[in-house]
């Protein structure tokens, strides 16, 4: 198995930069999810596979956003772990926005099973963007660097989170819970940057952990 997912995350750096796309919104790096689904057909074919378990249409603050919950799985291998996706509503395309809400939450399902870690582990360099005609370059991808807003002395701490997600049997060690909070936000979040979440992300895990809670205690 491990040989497999080696060769999914050779397949995804091969087709760097290409493959890589930055959020419009939110400026964050990721694999564009039909990347990881096109490598994960060519290396677990008929051998992989998701059930979706929840699809809706929500307002947002910029316009409606398209919430997805999937839950992958992998041939002979019981962890079968659920995520969110979400992707907004743009000229009224609901089923676009459907379908990209899905995919989104299948490219963080997988992430449980490091496939496309050099995303979240903050490696992925996209294509140099083109300089205008007036000499300005656009703006640059974000990342959780030292520009980041740091956290609230009246927010709950990073620390809070990962405690409370360990004690809900979500992750066993800080490598789980980088990989929750990287798939979650959308950032490589790592021991070097943890710390420079800013409070509305902080809130955002600990929300994340309690839907995430649920659904386990469902089953």
């Amino acid at each position: 198995m491990n040989e497999q997912i080696k060769a999914v995350n050779q397949i995804l750096r091969a087709g760097e930069p290409g493959n890589i796309s930055v959020d419009e919104h939110s400026g964050y790096i990721g694999y564009r999810p039909q990347s990881i689904i096109d490598a994960m057909n060519e290396v677990f074919w008929g051998a992989w596979g998701f059930v979706e378990l929840s699809s809706e249409i929500v307002p947002g603050d910029k316009g409606a956003l398209a919430i997805a919950q999937v839950q992958v799985w992998l041939k002979d291998i019981d962890f079968r772990p659920p995520a969110w996706g979400q992707n907004r509503v743009t000229r009224g395309d609901v089923g676009d926005a459907k379908k990209g809400a899905q995919t989104d939450a299948i490219k963080k399902a997988l992430s449980y099973f490091s496939i496309g870690n050099r995303a979240y582990l903050g490696e992925l360099q996209p294509a140099q963007p083109r300089i205008q005609q007036n000499g300005n370059k656009p703006a640059q991808p974000k990342r959780a660097t030292e520009e980041t807003k740091p956290q609230s002395s009246e927010s709950p701490v990073y620390r809070e989170v990962y405690l409370a997600g360990g004690k809900k049997h979500l992750w066993s060690n800080q490598s789980g819970f980088y990989a929750f909070a990287s798939a979650e936000l959308g950032i490589a979040v790592s021991a070097d940057n943890v710390k420079l979440l800013d409070s509305e992300q902080i809130a955002q895990l600990m929300q994340a952990v309690e839907e995430e809670a649920a659904v386990v205690a469902a089953k």
